[in-house]
Parts: structure tokens; C-alpha cells; sequence
């Protein structure tokens, strides 16, 4: 399909379709879920190199968070490898991803950059842990108990599923402001 629009249509224009592809694969429930990631990751990376980033910042950036996304959800390949590559799209697009114009997808950014701090296996794991709790409370700066209670409530979540693994400071207060966290979710 998209090999037959390249001859014809603008990049922009083949943007868009690689990105409805995309998000119609990671939306797929029939044949096998890596297969349709795979999918998804190609058609959201094509997404990505259509878009100008200088021209559509907005819709680049959201093509790269969820090209980021992909490769979280990733079933093939090294995951390790795929982490980073998530990692390093996630810190490419969200400075270019304007949060007063787009605060909910900026959120699901940042918790996306989140779960990946909270999976990484590369470098430090208390550095990695401590971005990871750092990027969900980035994240509760939208994600408010008012505004988004069930996304408010999942942070929380993570966040206190995250402190668990804290190796800063005292185990037992660690634990207390886990405890805390899940109260609050």
C-alpha cells in the first residue's frame, strides 16, 4: 500500500497514512501480536521520517512517542536494545512536543519515558529507577486526580511499584513512601 503512494502523494500525505496504519495494527486483535507490533513500528517509524519535524513538530513528535511506544511493546529483537531505542526517541521528541499545546499526549510521553527508566537494564539501576520516579511525576503535573483520575491513579501506581526497587536512602522509609503511593492510587 504505501510503496504505491510513494510516487504519488507528498511525504506529509504518506505521513499520515503510515500513521492510521500504524495505530490500526497496534489496534489489531487478530493474527499474532508481534507480528502486528511489527507492523506498527515500521509504519510509525515511516510516520516519523515523513513528518518534518521543523515544519509539524506536533505530529512528528507524536509519530516518535508512539514509534517509542513500539518498540516498549516489542516482542522481537533485543529487548534490551529496544528499551534504549525507546528511551532515546522518547528524550528526541518530547522537547519538541509542546505540553500547553498537547498535555495528555505529553503525559502518555513522559510515562511512556517512565516504564522505560523502570525496565532499563543498561547503566545504574538506582539512577534508572530515580528517572523513572522522576518521569511519572512529570507526568502527574497533567495526570491530576481532578482531570484524569484513572491515569492519576495508575501513576501513583507505578510510582509506588518503582519505589520498591529505590536503593536511595533507608529501605523502610523507601517502603513508607511506597505505601504512601499506593494509598493515594
Amino acid at each position: 500500500i504505501m510503496h504505491s503512494m510513494t510516487q504519488q502523494y507528498r511525504p506529509s500525505d504518506q505521513a499520515v497514512a503510515a500513521y492510521h496504519l500504524a495505530s490500526t495494527y497496534m489496534q489489531r486483535v487478530q493474527g499474532e501480536n508481534a507480528q502486528n507490533i511489527e507492523q506498527a513500528n515500521g509504519f510509525y517509524l515511516q510516520a516519523k521520517d515523513n513528518f518534518s519535524k521543523e515544519t509539524m513538530p506536533i505530529e512528528w513528535s507524536s509519530a516518535a512517542c508512539k514509534l517509542a511506544d513500539t518498540y516498549l511493546r516489542r516482542m522481537r529483537g533485543n529487548q534490551e536494545q529496544n528499551i534504549e531505542k525507546a528511551i532515546s526517541i522518547y528524550h528526541e521528541a518530547l522537547p519538541v512536543m509542546p505540553r500547553e499545546e498537547m498535555p495528555i499526549t505529553w503525559a502518555e510521553a513522559m510515562t511512556g519515558l517512565a516504564n522505560a527508566y523502570a525496565e532499563r537494564v543498561q547503566g545504574d539501576r538506582a539512577q534508572n529507577i530515580e528517572q523513572s520516579i522522576d518521569a511519572y511525576h512529570e507526568a502527574l503535573q497533567v495526570r491530576t486526580r481532578e482531570s484524569m483520575p484513572v491515569e492519576w491513579a495508575i501513576s501513583n501506581k507505578n510510582i509506588a511499584i518503582t519505589k520498591t526497587e529505590l536503593k536511595k536512602g533507608e529501605r523502610s522509609q523507601n517502603i513508607e513512601k511506597s505505601n504512601s503511593a499506593y494509598h493515594d492510587a
